[in-house]
Order: structure tokens, then C-alpha cells, then sequence
């Protein structure tokens, strides 16, 4: 528009005409592309932003104020790259603005990655992890067998003694078991704790491994 602005008037050659054109066909092309190149990086991060998002909100109180999941090391591929958010000023803004995250019914209606990127953000959110545990188990308990699952694993406190090593999984909006808490080691108890959040859909926990794992189970699960 400059140039075209400066050279009001001016007559321009045959020559040098099929030149300015030539030129603008390449960078119209060029710009077709960086378009293109932005529409596959946006298609890609929106859904797993709102994902992310929405599992922050899911959270809710069990979150961290100061939560970034950017800065969790568990999460390299579970947030898109360049996602600046804080749990307590985004959660502040949801209840300002409303929320664009997905909720948990959208979760389960996204593709099998999508889904397992939001239960990883959930569990690293509510701090799920694997806790020595000295005292006695309360709760209803019973034996897992190697690759034995529980289907419903309500708020509360979750015992676990193994008899061999064992590998501990969670699921919950995904189909499979995407959060790996670790390995059991054979007679040392340990405790997982699960808060009660923004959806009512349970967890899902697998054992992998071993010969038998005790598990005690909170009155409600």
C-alpha cells in the first residue's frame, strides 16, 4: 500500500509490471502458508488448553493457588506449549467472566489423548500421589489380584499393601489408566489420598504387576 501510494503516477513498464506481480504472487503464497501453519497450531492448542482448563476447574479447591501446569515436569505433553495460567487468577476469572474450558461431560466427548492429558492435569492439580503409611487400614479391604482394577474410587483414603512389586494407575475421564502414581514395594503400605472435586465421576485405579495387592477402600467407594 506505501509503495503503491508512492508511485501514484508514475508509469510503470511492462516489465517491471510482471515483476510487481510476480512478487506479490510469492508473498500471497507465502502468507497462505504461515495462515495455514497457524490454523494446525490453533486446531491443536485450543482443545488441549480448554482440556487443561478444564481440569483446573474440576480441582477447584484442591488446587494450589500458585498451580502452573507448564511448570510441572509430569505434564510436557499434556499442556500445550506456551499456556501462561495460574490456577487462583484463572479460577478468580471464571467466577468474574464464566469459563471456556471444557466441562466434564465436553471431556468425554474429545479424542483418547485429549482426555488422558485431562486426567494427568487433574491428578497433578489434586496432588494424587502414592504416601508411606504406618498406621492401620480403615475401610472395607480386599485382594487385587495381579492387573486387578476397581472401577469406583470415591473421595477418601485408599490403602494399598502389595505382596510384590506393583505398578498403581489412575483413569477417569480417559478410557485407559493414563496416571502413573508408581510401583509398590512388597510389605511397605502406602496411602492415596483423593479429594472430593467439581465432578462426581469417580477415579479408576489398576494394579499392574505382582502376584496380590491389598487394597482398602474408603465406607463410600
Amino acid at each position: 500500500l506505501v509503495a503503491a501510494a508512492a508511485l501514484a503516477g508514475a508509469r510503470i513498464s511492462r516489465r517491471a509490471g510482471v515483476a510487481i506481480v510476480a512478487v506479490g504472487a510469492v508473498g500471497v503464497l507465502a502468507n497462505i502458508k504461515q495462515l495455514d501453519n497457524a490454523e494446525q497450531f490453533f486446531s491443536d492448542y485450543a482443545p488441549r488448553a480448554r482440556a487443561a482448563l478444564g481440569a483446573i476447574e474440576i480441582a477447584g479447591a484442591s488446587v494450589s493457588p500458585d498451580y502452573r501446569p507448564e511448570a510441572q515436569p509430569g505434564l510436557g505433553g499434556s499442556v500445550p506449549a506456551h499456556f501462561p495460567v495460574q490456577a487462583g487468577p484463572y479460577l478468580q476469572a471464571v467466577d468474574r467472566f464464566g469459563s471456556y474450558a471444557f466441562s466434564g461431560t465436553e471431556l468425554l466427548q474429545q479424542d483418547a489423548a485429549i482426555r488422558e492429558s485431562a486426567d494427568r492435569v487433574v491428578a497433578s492439580a489434586e496432588r494424587l500421589a502414592l504416601r508411606p503409611s504406618g498406621g492401620a487400614s480403615a475401610g472395607r479391604c480386599r485382594e487385587l489380584s495381579a492387573g486387578g482394577t476397581v472401577r469406583e474410587l470415591h473421595p477418601g483414603t485408599v490403602s494399598l499393601r502389595a505382596s510384590a512389586p506393583a505398578r498403581v494407575r489412575l483413569g477417569r475421564f480417559a478410557e485407559g489408566y493414563p496416571v502413573d502414581l508408581g510401583e509398590l514395594r512388597p510389605g511397605r503400605p502406602v496411602t492415596l489420598s483423593i479429594p472430593r472435586d467439581a465432578d462426581a465421576r469417580p477415579w479408576r485405579i489398576e494394579i499392574g504387576g505382582g502376584t496380590s495387592t491389598r487394597i482398602c477402600l474408603p465406607s463410600t467407594s
